[in-house]
């Protein structure tokens, strides 16, 4: 691509290994590509045990939870121009207020690049999940399908979470459905729900898992445990789908560390691979 990435990191036993190193590190990301990131050694040992690695494992690592923010400085355009690809630890507030305190902010364009997007079924073709990034691609994260547990993953829209407070039950059967005309069939006892403020507490023994990214509608601490989460849904034994509530549908003005809303709702939607429950209908009862 021409650019090249720069991180520094604030961990100290990871600037240790920088200094006796003596010279900068490359290094790819300690996960399989597409799936959840890694917030503990336990999650880099799972998933690269097939792999000849070393682990350095100082003990707990990731207080944010989610990865840094990723910001490019585009010398193509006119003026100063910095385009965000991957919202993260520090949010968009901080980087205009540290500009601002340097001078620099006035004249200065941020942007967003658009956000991929699923296709409607009517003209979607079926390719394989790619093993590796796509090549030449600027920055990480930005795959359509990123950080994604290994079970069918989707967002539940507000209108599908109401509906499910009706519609699930024991051995429930439903079809989720999104705008574009994609179906999935889901069982309740065989699908982890990912809920945020209780939301959908009622529900919760109705399904093989539950779990909740903050009980007080925190965002900051829903960062901190949305990889931790993921992984703990996909381990569940048996368990097919993950539903996860779709925070950006949130009113931020009530919420905690509603900074990183915009961060943590990106991982949700590329964990689900942009797949977003419009509706849902009830089956017949499914066998015990």
């Amino acid at each position: 691509t021409g650019y090249v990435g720069i991180r520094c990191p604030a961990y100290e036993l990871a600037r240790t290994l920088i200094k006796y190193a003596k010279v900068p590190i490359a290094a790819p990301s300690a996960n399989r590509f597409g799936h959840v990131s890694p917030t503990s050694s336990e999650h880099v040992i799972n998933d690269l045990f097939d792999k000849s690695i070393t682990v350095i494992d100082g003990g707990s690592c990731c207080n944010v939870g989610i990865e840094s923010t990723v910001l490019k400085i585009d010398e193509t355009k006119n003026g100063n121009h910095l385009v965000l690809y991957r919202k993260g630890g520090i949010p968009e507030n901080e980087i205009k207020d540290a500009l601002t305190e340097k001078g620099w902010m006035e004249g200065t364009v941020i942007s967003t690049p658009v956000r991929a997007t699923r296709k409607p079924k009517s003209v979607e073709v079926e390719e394989p999940i790619p093993a590796e990034p796509v090549k030449g691609s600027v920055a990480p994260g930005q795959e359509l399908r990123h950080y994604a547990p290994d079970a069918d993953t989707w967002l539940i829209s507000p209108t599908v979470a109401d509906s499910l407070m009706n519609l699930a039950g024991p051995n429930a059967s439903v079809e989720l459905k999104t705008d574009g005309g994609e179906t999935s069939n889901m069982e309740c006892n065989k699908a982890v729900l990912i809920d945020f403020k209780g939301s959908l507490s009622n529900v919760k023994p109705y399904f093989k898992g539950y779990y909740d990214l903050s009980l007080q509608g925190d965002v900051t601490e829903a960062a901190r445990l949305v990889f931790e989460t993921l992984r703990k849904a996909e381990k569940i034994e048996g368990v097919e789908t993950v539903l996860i509530v779709d925070i950006s549908t949130k009113v931020s003005n009530g919420l905690m560390g509603r900074e990183h809303l915009p961060a943590v709702a990106d991982r949700l939607y590329r964990a689900a691979s942009g797949k977003i429950a419009a509706t849902i209908h009830k089956h017949s009862s499914a066998s015990s």
